[in-house]
């Protein structure tokens, strides 16, 4: 079988016997536009000619077989993880919001870790690396809570543990590294009579309130409404009262989120408006969240809006993920079951419900508590009259 075409094209100027800086191309086998070849690229540093060579020869036969060939060759830290990343994209059974998640934390761990080869990478290197991003030599400069080095260390342990499959390193030396606390307070979720008095504040016809009413009426998550796969206006089923929501975690794919009647005027609301500013009666391929000129904006221009206003509402330091938070703990308190509540937000194995997302107020524990007092009666065996309590 004849491989795909693939080159290395030099990223120095410089001798070819001196460049240490390569791009690895192969052919994607689909088309530009225009009808040119539409290549897959790679970058490779720290390596010689005949080294990028035999990479890309392996990326090829990679490619053609539809299988992960790991080449013989002493990876570094840093390539290995691009090529984990890689890997995670081309397997496709993990959601997009989680490799992008995996890209960020990975690359975390790749501040420290990145000059070291793969095979040097020992449980020492790891405690040092979270040692480090706890003490502040972190990416962004500033000291990591150790509930995101947790997910640092998961990352590190998940991509070693792909190296060890693989045949690249001998052990995983992430498993028996050292995991901080979660030290993340408890979000509060947002109360109804808060959000009501949000909601009243809001203008569906305005992106930025549609969005925040979508995400409060829903629980939906931010990457399912917003870039880089936004949610068409053709998800909106009006005549089922659903909506179809991609980018899920559900095996299948994709899931149905009813719509009830406050969402359905929203949506109602928001669709003439961008009727309106487009000139156009069919507007099913534009996202529901796009702004006057058709187009949808980013999770930051959404965030910086919030943080400007959120203090005004009365919800200073609330996230707007706190929003999904306060749908299932509301579901649950109007006596929505857990299944119910796994299928309107997305969460396959009902963990994540009661772990993370549900929360109970002082007054609802307080509900239940005086609920099974009254189921059982027990209270009818003692009598307590004035006299009892006299001293």
């Amino acid at each position: 079988m004849a491989i795909r075409k693939h080159y290395v094209v030099p990223l120095e100027k410089k001798d070819r016997a001196k460049c240490r800086q390569w791009q690895l191309r192969v052919d994607s086998l689909k088309k530009t536009p225009k009808g040119a070849i539409s290549w897959k690229t790679r970058k490779e540093t720290g390596i010689t000619w005949s080294q990028a060579n035999d990479l890309c020869d392996a990326w090829a036969v990679e490619l053609d077989e539809g299988r992960a060939v790991i080449p013989d060759k002493m990876w570094t830290f840093r390539q290995y993880r691009e090529h984990w990343i890689d890997c995670c994209k081309a397997e496709g059974n993990v959601a997009p919001g989680t490799v992008r998640a995996r890209i960020t934390e990975i690359t975390a761990a790749g501040h420290i870790l990145d000059p070291y080869l793969l095979l040097d990478v020992d449980t020492a290197a790891v405690n040092a690396m979270t040692a480090a991003l706890r003490s502040g030599d972190s990416p962004s400069g500033r000291q990591l809570s150790g509930t995101y080095t947790r997910r640092v260390v998961g990352a590190v342990r998940l991509m070693m543990d792909h190296a060890r499959k693989a045949g690249c390193i001998p052990y995983n030396p992430a498993d028996d590294a050292f995991v901080p606390k979660d030290d993340t307070p408890e979000k509060r979720p947002v109360t109804m009579r808060d959000l009501a008095t949000v909601e009243a504040t809001l203008d569906p016809a305005d992106w930025h309130g549609r969005a925040v009413l979508l995400l409060a009426e829903t629980g939906m998550r931010q990457c399912e409404v917003l870039k880089p796969d936004p949610m068409l206006w053709s998800a909106w089923d009006e005549n089922a009262g659903l909506l179809r929501v991609r980018d899920s975690k559900n095996e299948n794919g994709l899931r149905l989120v009813p719509v009830n009647e406050t969402l359905r005027k929203v949506l109602t609301i928001g669709r003439f408006h961008v009727q309106l500013a487009l000139g156009e009666d069919d507007i099913s391929g534009y996202p529901i969240l796009c702004d006057d000129a058709g187009e949808c904006r980013s999770y930051l221009a959404l965030y910086h809006w919030w943080c400007a206003r959120r203090d005004k509402f009365g919800l200073q330091g609330v996230g707007l993920h706190q929003l999904r938070h306060s749908m299932v703990t509301d579901l649950l308190a109007n006596g929505a079951s857990l299944k119910e509540v796994q299928d309107i937000i997305g969460d396959k194995s009902g963990n994540v419900v009661l772990g993370v997302y549900a929360h109970s107020s002082l007054e609802q524990r307080a509900a239940a508590m005086q609920s099974l007092d009254e189921r059982r009666r027990v209270q009818d065996l003692y009598k307590i009259d004035g006299s009892q309590c006299s001293e």
